[in-house]
């Protein structure tokens, strides 16, 4: 079966889109800690620091936000022309959980701890303009284990490292006007229907004749 043809010429047509003032991928490390004694549910004390095999954080990246705080207008050579750019400062908000092992294969979860940290970048993002941030890609790890409490399933002093890969955009919505033409749609793969009946077994039925009809 052929497609039908919709191809009607180009049109000059008009949408609404955003304009991207600026664009930027970026990456940077935070230090979290020490922390105040994390406490670990379903432990019992105490908790040895030979009995500690691991101590592993995970960011909860859907959980995490940005928010811009601050942005002041600031002048900067680029090749010799001086351009004006913004230096923006984002509230990055991270969400994570701890998790220990324990020898005997024993594992408790911390979740819904939380850590503040403040980043500056230069961009084109003058007011009114919006400006997003996602993360791309989020690496955590422990530095300092913590040193357990003799009584209490606790650990105090842990630290630990936060590493975000980050798209950061500006960007202003705008109506443009450009020439298109519409798409079409591609021919359907050809299909053919599969024999529903199952397979006989001749051997069992029926009976092959002997050829003596006497």
């Amino acid at each position: 079966m052929q497609a039908n043809d919709l191809n009607v010429g180009q049109e000059l047509i008009c949408m609404n889109v955003d304009r991207v003032y600026d664009w930027v991928l970026n990456q940077n490390s935070f230090n979290v800690g020490p922390l105040p004694g994390v406490t670990f549910p379903g432990l019992t004390p105490p908790i040895a620091i030979g009995d500690i095999v691991s101590l592993t954080a995970e960011v909860d990246e859907d959980a995490s936000t940005v928010t811009v705080t601050n942005r002041e207008d600031m002048d900067v050579m680029v090749e010799g022309e001086l351009v004006s750019l913004q230096q923006v400062t984002l509230q990055k908000d991270f969400v994570f959980s701890l998790t220990l092992t324990l020898l005997g294969g024993i594992t408790a979860t911390v979740p819904g701890l939380t850590f503040t940290a403040y980043e500056q970048v230069a961009l084109s993002a003058p007011e009114g303009t919006e400006v997003a941030v996602s993360f791309t890609n989020i690496d955590s790890f422990v530095n300092t284990p913590g040193t357990p409490d003799a009584t209490d399933p606790i650990l105090n002093g842990i630290t630990l490292s936060i590493t975000a890969c980050q798209n950061i955009q500006s960007t202003y919505p705008v109506t443009v006007e450009f020439q298109a033409e519409y798409c079409e749609p591609r021919e359907a793969l050809p299909t053919s229907c599969p024999n529903a009946m199952p397979p006989q077994s001749a051997m069992m039925f029926p009976t092959p004749s002997t050829g003596n009809n006497g």
